[in-house]
Order: C-alpha cells, then structure tokens, then sequence
C-alpha cells in the first residue's frame, strides 16, 4: 500500500435491483491519519492544505 496516496473515504456500489448506493470505508488503529487530505504522512492540523487556508478550510473543500 502506497501511504503516500490517501485513504478511500468510500465506494459506489450498484446493488442486484439497479439501485446504486454509497459504501463508506472507516479505517482502524491509524497513527497518523490527516481528515482533510485522507494521508498517512501527517495528522490533519500539519495538512498543507490546512495549513495554506489558515484554519479556514470547510469539508466540502
């Protein structure tokens, strides 16, 4: 596993009736995981995505 690449978060899935649905991964036991970029290499307040937005950075970004 490359954990320079982030995490999936999820999966779309289609179901046997056509139906599609979402599939959310959560993951255990991570020493290190940043919730904004999905990474390995660094919690997420030594994001530099979060760092760069000065503490302003919504989920939806």
């Amino acid at each position: 596993m490359d954990i320079t690449k982030p995490l999936c978060r999820g999966h779309r899935i289609t179901m046997a009736s056509g139906k599609e649905g979402w599939v959310s991964f959560k993951y255990e036991r991570l020493p290190n995981l940043c919730y904004w970029c999905g990474r390995l290499t660094h919690s997420d307040r030594e994001c530099p995505m979060w760092v760069k937005s000065k503490g302003t950075l919504k989920v939806k970004d």
